[in-house]
């Protein structure tokens, strides 16, 4: 087999990467694993947190963990590590010819904008997260946030790439001057479309959520006992977090609601093969739904809530429905509604795999970028 010729030092940096579980994270890794095969020299940068394992082999690219105290996640529930300045270092090591950022306010993010001008290489930012709707005082902080440190880095990147136009409305508000570019996130390619469940089984639907206030899972609890979809199905929420301990109370003892914590990447196919109908109930900030996604690649029909990415990937009644955030009598109906009607159904079921959400596809789109802005070495 012929080598792929070298395609160039390439430096991705995140605030987290696995093992910590979330989208950013599933993301970077998928970057990662994507553009090494595609000849490109890739190292990462990213915190290091107790309990972090070594994933290189996994990834092909080398990692390099800083120091981080994650002390905003575990008092105030807001992901954000305090990276260790060594992180710069890091980052000048690599020599690379291209920073590859995610996300605005992150600690690695600075790092990466000031290594950038360091460097004098070229900056992209992917941006994932729109506005997150924090209570007081933290919305507060965010907003300023936003319009200091998120605008320094957007400013400072030759371009950002946002995973919807949602999240892309949000950078053009506080970031003007930013070149904008969407790049829709992709779904591996182990999620296939399997046949609807079929037989006298009880229905079942699910949901994939880290278990924190903004990703609706409340709402969804709320919903889900108003209109007593119990009478005909189960409801089985996946994911873990702080908030487990409310959300189980919440349920009442409920007895067709399960929660099945953190689900194992293995399990992923048959999580959403085993069910029936994909919630993804979010609040706010969700920027564009990978579960719900894999949720449609694997040809099921999925309920989401808008504003947010979402809305530009579920075709309001052809694979799924659309809900507002935060309405329990609106996503309630519309549980029922799927619920009741199998012809729609399975209907759905039939037309949610239709578009190419691959990584392939958004592997390509990224490398566009990439050669787009990359200034030659010597140059």
């Amino acid at each position: 087999m012929t080598a792929r010729p070298r395609r160039g030092r390439l430096l991705l940096t995140s605030h987290y990467f696995p093992p910590h579980v979330g989208g950013i994270e599933t993301v970077l890794k998928a970057h990662a694993e994507g553009l090494v095969r595609r000849g490109w020299d890739v190292t990462i940068c990213t915190s290091r947190l107790r309990g972090d394992e070594r994933t290189e082999a996994h990834v092909g690219a080398t990692v390099r963990r800083t120091r981080a105290w994650n002390v905003l996640e575990r008092s105030v529930r807001v992901p954000v590590p305090l990276v260790s300045p060594t992180q710069l270092l890091a980052m000048r090591e690599a020599r690379p010819e291209v920073i590859v950022a995610h996300g605005h306010t992150y600690l690695s993010s600075v790092y990466a904008a000031l290594a950038a001008r360091l460097l004098r290489v070229p900056l992209v930012v992917v941006q994932h997260s729109p506005w997150v709707e924090y209570p007081f005082p933290l919305d507060v902080v965010e907003r300023i946030a936003d319009r200091s440190i998120g605008r320094f880095v957007l400013h400072s990147a030759t371009e950002v790439v946002v995973v919807s136009g949602f999240t892309g409305a949000f950078v053009a508000e506080i970031a003007p001057r930013a070149a904008l570019q969407v790049v829709y996130s992709g779904v591996d390619a182990r999620y296939r479309p399997t046949p609807p469940r079929e037989g006298p089984q009880r229905l079942r639907v699910a949901t994939l959520r880290r278990l924190v206030p903004r990703q609706g899972v409340d709402v969804l609890i709320d919903a889900w006992r108003s209109a007593r979809c119990g009478d005909v199905a189960d409801l089985s929420i996946g994911g873990d977090g702080p908030e487990r301990d409310a959300l189980v109370a919440r349920a009442g003892g409920d007895p067709s609601i399960g929660f099945l914590g953190r689900v194992p990447d293995a399990e992923m196919e048959s999580f959403y093969s085993a069910c029936d109908v994909f919630v993804l109930p979010t609040s706010s900030g969700e920027g564009f739904g990978l579960v719900a996604a894999e949720a449609l690649a694997s040809g099921r029909p999925v309920i989401a809530t808008r504003p947010g990415g979402p809305s530009e990937l579920v075709r309001d009644g052809v694979d799924g429905l659309l809900v507002d955030a935060s309405d329990s009598a609106g996503l309630g109906a519309a549980l029922r509604s799927l619920l009741e009607d199998e012809p729609r159904r399975v209907a759905m079921s039939s037309r949610a795999a239709e578009r190419d959400l691959s990584w392939t596809r958004a592997i390509d789109e990224i490398e566009r970028v990439l050669d787009a802005v990359r200034r030659p070495a010597g140059d």
